[in-house]
């Protein structure tokens, strides 16, 4: 390998490192996929919010706007997307609890390898792998979770496609 690709390889690992870990404090969470970002062009992928439906138009202007003001534009296509998930199901134990699972996923249709079958998949991940009990979240939760997770999506996206 060339000088010039390891120093490359090594600051496009050095900056996912630094994204993962200024973003990663208070509940652990999960990040894959970064590569599948390079080169993808946003102006083809449509955004999907799971999220409760009183807060959804509040939600979704809000992730628009920030995709906005990081001068990327989104697609009105549902395919390939990017999942945001923020809607907590109620307990089957007890009531006035929830289970939340926080996630943003990137799905794209993948041609596997070996056989040629094209599938969904997801192929870029950051959340909570496992849901926890948590009481009713409110809209100022379901934004700053919102915000942090497409902070991590947009830096991540910005990155490995920086404007020349």
């Amino acid at each position: 390998m060339s000088d010039k690709a390891y120093i490359g390889r090594s600051v496009v690992l050095m900056g996912i490192w630094l994204v993962v870990m200024t973003s990663s404090f208070g509940e652990p969470k999960l990040v894959y996929g970064q590569e599948v970002l390079r080169g993808l062009n946003l102006s083809m992928v449509g955004l999907d919010l799971r999220v409760p439906g009183e807060f959804r138009k509040a939600l979704e202007e809000r992730a628009k706007k920030q995709f906005h003001d990081a001068g990327l534009k989104l697609g009105e296509n549902n395919f390939p997307s990017i999942k945001l998930s923020l809607l907590p199901k109620e307990s089957k134990r007890c009531k006035e609890v929830a289970i939340y699972q926080p996630k943003l996923e990137f799905l794209e249709e993948v041609a596997l390898v070996r056989s040629g079958h094209k599938r969904i998949v997801t192929t870029w991940f950051y959340g909570q792998e496992f849901g926890y009990e948590t009481n009713q979240l409110s809209l100022a939760d379901l934004e700053q979770e919102q915000d942090e997770m497409l902070k991590v999506f947009i830096d991540q996206y910005k990155f490995l496609n920086p404007k020349k």
